[in-house]
């Protein structure tokens, strides 16, 4: 099975990916040419559900995506230094002079590593280090300040800026990364792909737990009531696991087993957001499940997972599913609202610094700060955060009083219920960067 590849950049980057990308057998690449960089996020969403992977042709592109929700990887071809090294002959061979130069997005050390082994001085060379999202704009900007303040030429990595530069009669040469850099990037693909497949193939057990069984016993009137409410819920659990292309095993009169793979599962859960099953549970039964779901390299693992998944969702109450994956983390409630991502151990010293401020044990700051991060900047009540979290409404005002006294949320406002009843503050949560 090939690695289905989009390759994203410039029209003349692309096609140099391309004639390479021949050499692998076990990619499919495909170009995804734009005319400025700024159409890179539109072209990942566009033609996400034909790609297993990203490959963009810099960094400028594959950061400006980053924020597209894909469920795939993002990766960019580095600049090398025989890239730079190219760059610089060619300058020297049309005798500029490349010790009052600018340069864009290239490491400073890396570039006074490449002046030191060619003998060059390296004062006078200005560099704009790429740190995060930036625009051709900025680069522009920056190459014009250094070029009115003594610079004599500018090297750009990024195709816009070098076009707006030369358009404008100005010295500007452009770096492009050479062979090998594309063969590293195209490489970095292939072993995404393999991944990738490792991970679909992942087994995945769920387990299946009717919460009210006693309660079916006695409004069943009789054995064949019991036995027909049964035989119901089978029929049901075993058209989903054909339609999963999995196997299904009754541990008993009311607790079930289904083996599948991650691919299914997250398709058929929209990634962990919501639970098809429960939700046909809840429409054609007069029943009250639980579900766990287990990932694991083996069904020992992946069993013991799904147990433990199972464990939180009877904490929950019932109704709901969650999710265990790796061994440690693990995402839900399913079914119930919005789902939160979490660990169930961690040694993050940050997050242990946030206890002790707190007071509160270092599983609650996870979750809080899974909850913060999937809120963003919102404001937020009590009562919000108690239904996300689990816990009762009296608990979600102490979570908050406890953040407010650590200066960790403040409030900012009050909220009047649809009906009579008290105001309802609103806080604003400081968590999210310290995740």
């Amino acid at each position: 099975m090939k690695t289905v590849t989009g390759v994203i950049g410039p029209a003349d980057l692309v096609e140099r990916v391309l004639s390479i990308a021949k050499e692998f057998d076990e990619l499919e690449a495909h170009g995804l040419a734009y005319t400025h960089e700024t159409e890179a996020p539109d072209i990942v969403k566009k033609h996400a559900s034909l790609m297993n992977v990203a490959l963009f042709t810099g960094p400028v592109p594959f950061y400006a995506s980053k924020s597209v929700d894909v469920r795939f990887p993002l990766l960019h071809i580095s600049f090398s230094g025989s890239s730079v090294y190219k760059t610089l002959l060619e300058m020297a061979i049309k005798q500029k002079d490349l010790t009052r130069i600018s340069m864009d997005t290239l490491e400073k050390r890396a570039l006074e590593e490449i002046y030191n082994g060619l003998g060059l001085d390296f004062s006078n060379v200005k560099v704009r280090e790429y740190h995060g999202p930036v625009t051709a704009e900025e680069l522009t900007g920056f190459h014009l300040g250094c070029l009115e303040s003594g610079a004599t030429s500018a090297l750009t990595c990024l195709r816009s800026t070098y076009v707006a530069l030369h358009d404008m009669g100005l010295d500007v040469w452009r770096v492009i990364p050479d062979e090998t850099a594309m063969r590293e990037g195209l490489s970095r693909a292939v072993i995404e792909g393999r991944a990738l497949r490792s991970r679909e193939a992942e087994l995945v057990i769920t387990l299946i737990k009717i919460d009210n069984f006693d309660d079916v016993l006695r409004t069943s009137g009789s054995e064949y009531g019991v036995q027909r409410t049964k035989l119901e819920l089978h029929k049901l659990l075993l058209d989903y696991a054909e339609r999963m292309e999995a196997s299904l095993q009754a541990l008993g009169d009311d607790e079930f087993l289904i083996v599948s793979t991650r691919r299914t599962v997250e398709a058929s859960t929209s990634y962990w957001t919501r639970s098809s099953l429960l939700e046909i549970i809840r429409n054609k039964m007069p029943l009250k499940v639980s579900i766990g779901m287990g990932l694991g390299p083996t069904a020992a693992a992946a069993h013991a997972s799904a147990r433990i998944a199972l464990h939180y969702s009877h904490q929950r109450g019932g109704d709901v599913a969650h999710a265990v994956v790796n061994s440690r983390d693990i995402i839900g409630p399913i079914g119930a609202g919005q789902s939160l991502a979490y660990s169930l151990r961690t040694e993050n010293t940050v997050y242990r610094s946030l206890a002790a401020r707190t007071g509160l044990s270092v599983a609650t700051i996870d979750r809080l700060l899974a909850f913060a991060g999937s809120r963003s900047f919102e404001p937020v009540t009590a009562a919000e955060m108690a239904r996300a979290l689990g816990v009762t409404a009296r608990s979600g005002r102490r979570l908050i009083s406890k953040l407010v006294a650590s200066d960790l949320a403040e409030p900012v406002g009050e909220e009047q219920p649809y009906k009579r009843g008290r105001p309802r503050h609103i806080y604003r949560l400081k968590l999210q960067h310290f995740r």
